[in-house]
C-alpha cells in the first residue's frame, strides 16, 4: 500500500462534516485501507464537527495513510482545546470525544499558533 497524504479544506457550514466523510472514505478506499474506513468515517465527522461548532472557522482536514496506520487530523482556528464531556443517556449530543478515546489506537491534540490539530491514528 504506497503512503499517501491528502489535506482537504472546508468552509464552516453545515455541509462540511459530509463532504469531509466523502473525501476520506473516497481515499481509503482507493488506497486499500478499506477495513479502517467505517470507524475513520465516524471519527472525521466527529472532529468536523466538533471543529465547525466550536471553533467556529474553516477547517483543514488531513489524510496521511502509512501503512499501518492511517492518521487523520482537523485544523481550525481555535487555539482551546477540546474537553471531553460527561454525558447522560438522555444527551443527544457530548460523546464525540469519548467515542474518539474508545475507537482509534491513539489520539491527540496539537496547539501552534494560529489554532490548534485534533488528529486520530487507526490501525489498518
Amino acid at each position: 500500500m504506497p503512503s499517501l497524504d491528502e489535506c482537504l479544506e472546508l468552509s464552516a457550514q453545515p455541509t462540511s462534516a459530509r463532504r469531509a466523510r466523502l473525501f476520506v472514505g473516497e481515499l481509503l478506499r482507493a488506497n486499500g485501507a478499506d477495513g479502517a474506513t467505517e470507524v475513520c468515517l465516524l471519527l472525521t465527522s466527529e472532529l468536523v464537527t466538533n471543529a465547525l461548532l466550536y471553533a467556529r472557522s474553516d477547517v483543514v482536514l488531513r489524510v496521511l495513510i502509512n501503512a499501518p496506520m492511517v492518521r487523520i487530523s482537523v485544523h481550525d482556528d481555535s487555539p482551546v482545546p477540546p474537553v471531553a464531556r460527561s454525558s447522560q443517556t438522555e444527551d443527544t449530543s457530548g460523546r464525540g470525544l469519548a467515542l474518539v478515546e474508545g475507537l482509534a489506537n491513539d489520539w491527540g491534540v496539537t496547539l501552534n499558533g494560529q489554532g490548534k490539530e485534533v488528529w486520530f491514528e487507526v490501525r489498518l
